[in-house]
């Protein structure tokens, strides 16, 4: 699938522009916004693309629409150093090597495998939290994360996974609803969408919530997640 441009692939020279522009537009007002967006669900995904969306309109306002869409940063890849950088005053990041390699599931084509946009979110969740933890400093930091320029690269690429699955269900590939009955396999599909659901249901992601919450479930969610 048509991704987005790799952040470490892009010269430094051009790193260091886009930093310097994000950082102008990464306002208090801007930054504060993050905490409107639901962090679970299929709101995980729709607000964070709105929001990506928000940055990418200045971007292409203020003459540099050679960065739009925004570039995507790869987890297994270390963070490039001209964006070890917060605006002040939160805290530095902590770990510029994170070395979290995105699941296979999440990967086109098998990504179309996942049931329903929730369900997506739902697996990718845990993955994201553990991501910004293992980061740390102001990415570990649900009020402070988008004060770090990565952060919203880190966003571009998991808009992609959105984008991914998007694709399979416009191309009518893939399940994307309550597994059928007449599907090879259905009860135990069954079960284990039901046990995600309720898993899941039982979570409260709100404004309390910290990465760490996220993080904690990421084996559990492995589990979960349908090997196809």
């Amino acid at each position: 699938m048509a991704h987005r441009i790799d952040l470490n692939a892009i010269p430094a020279t051009d790193r260091q522009q886009l930093v310097d522009l994000m950082l102008d537009y990464l306002t208090d007002e801007v930054i504060a916004q993050h905490m409107n967006i639901v962090h679970s669900g299929v709101d995980f995904f729709t607000g964070h693309r709105v929001y990506l969306g928000a940055m990418e309109t200045w971007l292409a306002a203020n003459g540099a629409a050679q960065f739009v869409p925004l570039p995507e940063w790869v987890p297994s890849n270390p963070i490039p150093a001209e964006f070890d950088v917060v605006k002040a005053p939160r805290p530095a990041l902590q770990n510029l090597n994170p070395n979290m390699p995105p699941p296979p599931q999440f990967a086109f084509p098998s990504v179309c495998s996942t049931l329903t946009l929730q369900e997506l979110s739902d697996a990718v969740n845990p993955w994201h939290g553990s991501v910004h933890v293992t980061i740390g400093g102001a990415m570990g930091n649900l009020m402070d994360a988008p004060a770090a320029p990565i952060f919203w690269c880190w966003h571009a690429y998991l808009d992609d996974i959105y984008f991914d699955w998007e694709s399979c269900r416009n191309a009518g590939q893939g399940d994307h609803e309550e597994p059928d009955k007449g599907e090879a396999g259905y009860e135990q599909r069954k079960r284990e969408y039901e046990e995600r659901s309720r898993y899941w249901s039982e979570q409260h992601v709100d404004e309390h919530t910290t990465f760490e919450d996220l993080a904690k479930d990421y084996d559990r969610m492995r589990q979960l997640t349908y090997a196809h």
